[in-house]
């Protein structure tokens, strides 16, 4: 089930520029710019540089949450759920308020069938950082699909269609996206149709 949603976006560094080439040696950039061109370098699909700047960034603060969170995101991407758990875990250990952590940490314990564990750091996101529910809402409809729970599924992807901001096109096409998927899965062909239409109407 594709999700480009929160993995990488929630990065909250998608600027996109060219190359930036660092001369060896100390980095002459703050903590804050070698995340952004981290994630830059993520989002282009430069996993390896991106890595080597959260290390980087590791060597000088090994409690940077961003860079461990970074760092689980590339092995989150790809199917490394271990090693993106364990980064996930160590990102929330040295922020324990950020929901987005706990949101991808409930992806890959997911993505391994583990559902109970999943759905706990959902909870707990919703918790800690309310003002995003309708991330998390669209998380745990995910997960209530994959577990077969599908009345749960649609009433946590419903809930996070109604809390999404309407400025956030991107997210809500992505909720639309499960939900439909959702409808498909399930046989409700009725539903699949309307949303559908609902989808189109909307320019999503």
């Amino acid at each position: 089930m594709g999700r480009k949603l929160f993995i990488v976006a929630a990065v909250l560094f998608l600027t996109a520029c060219g190359r930036i080439i660092i001369s060896s040696g100390k980095s002459p950039l703050s903590e804050a710019e070698r995340l952004k061109l981290a994630s830059i370098y993520a989002s282009k699909g430069e996993d390896e540089l991106a890595l080597k700047e959260y290390a980087g960034i590791l060597e000088g603060n090994k409690k940077s949450a961003g860079a461990y969170f970074g760092i689980g995101n590339v092995h989150l991407k790809r199917k490394n759920y271990k090693v993106a758990q364990e980064n996930y875990l160590k990102a929330i250990e040295a922020d324990p308020a950020n929901g987005v952590f706990r949101n991808n940490l409930g992806w890959a314990y997911m993505e391994e069938g583990e559902i109970k564990k999943a759905e706990d750091e959902i909870k707990a996101a919703l918790r800690i950082d309310p003002e995003r529910e309708y991330i998390y809402y669209d998380t745990l409809g995910v997960i209530k699909t994959r577990a077969g729970n599908y009345p749960h599924a649609e009433g946590a992807l419903l809930e996070a269609v109604r809390s999404a901001p309407p400025s956030e096109v991107t997210g809500l096409k992505e909720i639309y996206g499960h939900l439909l998927e959702l409808y498909k899965i399930s046989g409700q062909g009725e539903k699949a149709e309307a949303l559908e239409d609902k989808i189109r109407e909307m320019g999503l």
